[in-house]
């Protein structure tokens, strides 16, 4: 039978170390008295923590009046001081002791897992694998420290960097006359609202074909359209053939099916992206698939969209509060770009404005707090009742960015057309002219 994974000498090596100098205590503060195997060293670690957290001094004295002789205690610290060898690298060997307590957890864990698997729920059993096991992950990540003098100049080139090299960093959204005035690198939460038919889907497409076409990896979790309808949306936009005609009865030309074949090819050659269209249970759900695309090579996450989320409230804002804030977390954690598209609520049409605002994501949870960038998205021609002037605004669309935290707002009603028949975002910058 194995034993659990351990390093005593590296315990006691630590132990004698502090108990000579107590001064480097704050190379292992981090630990817990349950990261030693020992029962005594776990004892003795506890009472240093107690110590130094009252500001006292670590000692011989100090810990053997702790102590009191427990199970033989004060013998075993002079034994510790007598005869481990002091450490030259005691963050190494607080690493070793920390490592080797996340080791034993896992096995714990893993034994619970095991348990649960002939007992529990198929969905239940893989939220509580991955929950538990992320929990390892960030235990030891306490944050690294940096002086200004280290950083300045490193931000300065980067700086530098950026204004001489053409080539923008982070990911571009392919329509340049939003690009200018975004920051998307590292991790980055964007959200896109809308209320229903304003073209947040066709808005996030549109972004991964122009993504994918310059030689990104985007990846979408869909929890509202399948993957069928999602290439149909790809094709139509690459061919300028409507949709509807994908699905209607000798709809397709010749000259249709040669666009397709064209098409088709090109996304095989060129595309990269990844698709899930599974239906999200819950967030944890949405999280191990966003995770296993980024694992998978994705450069940016798309979830489409925040509704059909599983929840087990029946308040709306309550889980919309709490899936934004995992959302807010995946990003630093997963450190790439996340879009979210978002349905504002219905008090937008009570008013003679239809044009969505800012203060409109107050009832969508926590979206306005938690996001970076958020893209509000109007359509007029979908409100307008004269057959004449739905006509003329049939193309027209109105693109807010109406929050960006490492940028100013900015709201584009000129350049950027949508075409509802291959449900793409463009930019015609033919428009520009009737303004100038």
């Amino acid at each position: 039978m194995k034993l659990p994974p351990q390093d005593i000498s590296a315990e006691e090596s630590l132990l004698a170390s502090i108990l000579v100098n107590d001064k480097c205590f704050k190379d292992c503060d981090y630990l817990n008295p349950d990261d030693f195997y020992k029962t005594k060293h776990q004892r003795i670690f506890e009472a240093m923590k107690e110590l130094a957290f009252k500001g006292e001094r670590i000692d011989l004295v100090t810990i053997g009046g702790k102590l009191k002789n427990t199970d033989g205690a004060i013998q075993h610290i002079m034994s510790l001081v007598d005869n481990a060898p002091i450490s030259m690298n005691l963050k190494g060997h607080a690493k070793i002791i920390h490592n080797n307590s996340v080791k034993r957890s896992l096995l714990t864990t893993i034994n619970t897992i095991g348990d649960k698997i002939y007992t529990d729920q198929f969905e239940n059993i893989l939220d509580y694998a991955q929950s538990e096991i992320l929990k390892y992950r960030v235990s030891r990540d306490q944050g690294e420290i940096y002086s200004i003098k280290d950083l300045i100049h490193e931000q300065i080139d980067r700086i530098e960097k950026n204004n001489t090299i053409k080539e923008r960093s982070g990911i571009s959204i392919g329509l340049s006359s939003l690009d200018k005035w975004l920051n998307l690198q590292d991790g980055v939460y964007s959200v896109i609202a809308g209320r229903p038919s304003m073209g947040k889907t066709a808005f996030a497409l549109t972004i991964i074909r122009n993504m994918t076409m310059a030689g990104g990896k985007p990846g979408i979790i869909s929890l509202e359209m399948g993957r069928n309808k999602l290439i149909n949306r790809w094709l139509a936009m690459l061919t300028g053939i409507n949709t509807m005609n994908f699905n209607r009865y000798q709809a397709l030309n010749q000259q249709d099916w040669q666009k397709l074949r064209d098409a088709a090819c090109t996304i095989y050659d060129l595309w990269d992206v990844l698709i899930s269209d599974a239906p999200a249970k819950s967030i944890e759900t949405v999280e191990r698939q966003a995770r296993q695309m980024v694992s998978d090579g994705a450069d940016c996450i798309f979830i489409d969209q925040l509704s059909h989320i599983g929840s087990t409230s029946d308040d709306d804002v309550k889980n919309y509060t709490r899936h934004s804030n995992r959302i807010a977390r995946l990003k630093k954690e997963l450190n790439v770009p996340i879009f979210l598209l978002a349905q504002l609520n219905r008090k937008v049409e009570d008013r003679a404005d239809k044009e969505p605002k800012l203060s409109d994501l107050k009832m969508s949870g926590s979206l306005e707090e938690d996001s970076d960038v958020v893209f509000l998205l109007y359509r007029p021609e979908y409100y307008e009742t004269e057959i004449e002037k739905k006509k003329e605004k049939a193309r027209d669309v109105v693109v807010n960015i109406a929050k960006n935290r490492d940028g100013v707002t900015y709201r584009e009603s000129d350049v950027i057309v949508f075409d509802k028949g291959r449900t793409l975002f463009e930019e015609d910058f033919s428009r520009v002219q009737k303004y100038i």
